[in-house]
């Protein structure tokens, strides 16, 4: 059974919790409307500041709970477990699409996976998850193909890829092979 770790979730109501109006004012936050804007600006309204004040409020905890899904993350990955890449961002006020798989892959990353297999699980991992292997998930002849064109390697220093991208921006091309 395929496993999504999401750990962007809980950086991202952690970083809310420690300091709210600084996390709102991330690039990001400009795709979304203002009455979301409003509710997340409000603790009391606010689920993903709700839901960290609750179990992240004292900051040692905050560090051993990372920590530990960290651990646990390439634990599982050691032992054979399918990854899958995942930031529960289509929850209202969560972690901004697009922006947040970025942080999901650095933090697989930093969690011990190599670049190439944090990329395997939103592509090639993802494919095989929903059983369209044969369609998509790889670059080869006849699948269909999203491609995102960079200014420099992700396999070779991708933890810094998300500032670049946010700098220098980057171009997404869907097509058929």
């Amino acid at each position: 059974m395929p496993h999504p770790p999401t750990l962007t979730a809980a950086v991202h109501g952690i970083s809310q919790l420690n300091d709210l109006q600084a996390k709102l004012k991330e690039p990001q936050y400009q795709y979304y409307s203002p009455q979301v804007i409003a509710t997340l600006g409000n603790p009391e309204s606010n689920p993903w500041y709700q839901i960290a004040s609750v179990g992240f409020a004292r900051i040692e905890y905050q560090e051993k709970i990372l920590s530990f899904q960290s651990q646990l993350t390439k634990t599982l990955f050691d032992a054979g477990i399918m990854l899958l890449s995942g930031t529960d961002a289509a929850i209202d006020g969560g972690p901004v699409f697009g922006f947040s798989l970025h942080d999901e892959l650095a933090l697989l990353v930093d969690a011990g996976l190599t670049p190439y297999q944090a990329l395997a699980t939103s592509t090639r991992n993802s494919a095989i998850a929903m059983q369209a292997l044969n369609e998509r998930g790889t670059v080869e002849e006849g699948k269909q193909a999203d491609l995102l064109l960079l200014n420099a390697n992700p396999l070779g220093k991708y933890c810094q890829y998300p500032a670049d991208r946010r700098r220098h921006g980057a171009r997404s091309l869907a097509f058929q092979y």
